[in-house]
């Protein structure tokens, strides 16, 4: 076998297996940031059952109290067809507001604290504190229980109106404070869930590698030959890296240019110079670790088809004696982890 010729990594060699903890399927776990939506609907739909049981026991002669519920019964179907994320941006908040003034609206037109519609202000008071907290959530119910105590004391006098208003100032706040500490508690346990997700990952991969240099230790010739040495090394990059193409160039200082002496792969080209080598070369040369290119412009690689590539400066007593170039005919072929074995 002469310098240069094409080397069969097929026959003899088996793809290495990565450990077991490398294999595992890990679940993934939404961002703390990510928006996510409650199971609401129920609460809705109990809301509008119990305001049509109250309601059932006054009669149903005010047109005002029909019109309100067909518009609450409308927005619940609406909301259960496209819930309000659990994220606290301004679209969400919007759309919260939007809501309480929907509910606010129907309950000062059909009775104020006395209207049966009061009761939908509860599912309103349980989305703001899941989606942007307690805080707002209070804010939002102290706005509409101003304004609808405002009404209903007016109407019914001090002496009756006092105790539906502290009534309903505990249950809305209860129900908002207990919905802001429950959004805290789960934002938190995602959290915690993601970085521990995150750190098991980084294991798996510092496992992968860890058994991957243990592999390319174990199959180390024992002989110096180089030609021996050079067809081991290729065939393990083969087979621990997904490459369709690998080049071995050894340095010939006098000419300054690098001589490819093993090759797998449709590598053209033949040899590189060092004084105006191409610019992923010049910058693998330069560069103190290996270089990993996740585009390559077509045709500028050492394989005409090659679109990524891993790039390896050889270096001894700190001189460059050879390149390991391993190609790609696909974009973004090969991660961090793929550079970290060349290396």
């Amino acid at each position: 076998m002469q310098p240069g010729d094409d080397i069969d990594t097929t026959s003899g060699t088996t793809g290495v297996g990565w450990p077991l903890v490398e294999r595992r399927l890990f679940t993934s776990v939404p961002s703390v940031d990510a928006p996510l939506t409650a199971p609401l609907w129920p609460f809705r739909i109990m809301a509008l059952a119990g305001a049509v049981i109250q309601a059932a026991d006054g009669g149903w002669n005010d047109w005002q109290l029909i019109v309100g519920f067909v518009v609450a019964t409308v927005y619940a179907g609406a909301t259960i067809a496209r819930p309000i994320l659990h994220h606290d941006d301004l679209r969400t908040r919007f759309r919260i507001v939007i809501e309480l003034a929907v509910h606010a609206a129907l309950v000062l037109l059909t009775g104020a604290w006395a209207s049966p519609l009061a009761i939908c202000l509860i599912p309103t008071a349980m989305v703001a504190g899941f989606a942007a907290g307690t805080a707002f959530a209070l804010r939002l119910m102290a706005c509409a229980v101003a304004v609808t105590s405002v009404q209903h004391l007016a109407a019914e006098g001090t002496d009756g109106g006092v105790q539906d208003v502290a009534l309903w100032v505990a249950l809305l706040g209860v129900v908002a404070f207990t919905s802001g500490l429950t959004q805290r508690a789960t934002a938190e346990a995602a959290r915690q869930q993601e970085a521990a997700l995150q750190r098991v990952t980084r294991l798996s991969e510092a496992n992968s590698l860890l058994f991957a240099l243990q592999r390319v230790a174990q199959s180390m010739p024992t002989s110096l030959d180089l030609d021996d040495i050079a067809d081991t090394t290729l065939k393990r990059v083969r087979s621990l890296v997904p490459a369709d193409s690998v080049a071995l160039y050894l340095s010939n200082d006098p000419e300054r240019r690098l001589e490819r002496y093993r090759n797998t792969g449709s590598v053209t080209a033949a040899t590189i110079s060092l004084d105006s080598p191409p610019l992923m070369i010049r910058s693998a040369i330069d560069a103190p670790r290996t270089l990993r290119l996740a585009s390559i412009a077509a045709g500028s690689g050492l394989a005409g088809s090659s679109q990524s590539g891993i790039y390896a400066a050889l270096r001894a007593r700190g001189h460059i004696v050879g390149l390991l170039a391993v190609e790609s005919d696909h974009a973004e072929a090969f991660t961090q982890q793929h550079s970290e074995i060349v290396h």
